[in-house]
């Protein structure tokens, strides 16, 4: 029983490392790929575009930053409550039900595992996004570079 204990705890302290590196990492990799792929370069062409327009409005007016920061913050709220809720139904249920109280303690705590790396996944977004928003000439020299890279060097949506 111990071992299993170990086993479970074990991975379950991997589980989060690894969910935070692979949507680190999943962009590179998707550009890798789409160098590879044309439709799949063509398509990403378009989101980069679209994302340095996104970007591009909400640098133009300093307000517009501090909404969309908000926006984020009040998103995280969210998730963080509406997991929470989800967590604590799972272990009011698991003590109230002593028959499936083990699979609702463990649905409870892949509730709070599933938003911890959505909170976390949110988190790095809106980092990134607000990087991007305050060196916005950083941010064009970079989508530039990564657009020569697909194949299209041009810069309308």
């Amino acid at each position: 029983m111990d071992q299993l204990n170990f086993g479970f705890w074990f991975g379950l302290a991997l589980a989060i490392p690894i969910g935070i590196f692979v949507n680190l990492v999943t962009p590179s990799i998707g550009q890798w790929w789409a160098k590879r792929n044309r439709s799949r370069s063509l398509q990403q062409t378009k989101a980069l575009k679209r994302e340095l327009l996104k970007i591009e409005q909400i640098a133009k007016e300093p307000g517009q930053h501090q909404v969309f920061l908000l926006e984020a913050v009040l998103l995280i709220t969210l998730l963080t409550s509406a997991f929470g809720v989800m967590t604590g139904i799972y272990l009011a249920l698991s003590n109230l039900a002593f028959s499936a109280s083990k699979g609702l303690a463990v649905g409870a705590q892949f509730a709070s595992i599933f938003g911890g790396v959505m909170i976390a996944r949110e988190v790095i977004d809106t980092l990134r996004r607000s990087k991007q928003i305050k060196n916005i000439d950083k941010y064009r020299e970079e989508v530039a570079t990564k657009l020569k890279e697909l194949g299209d060097a041009g810069t309308d949506a």
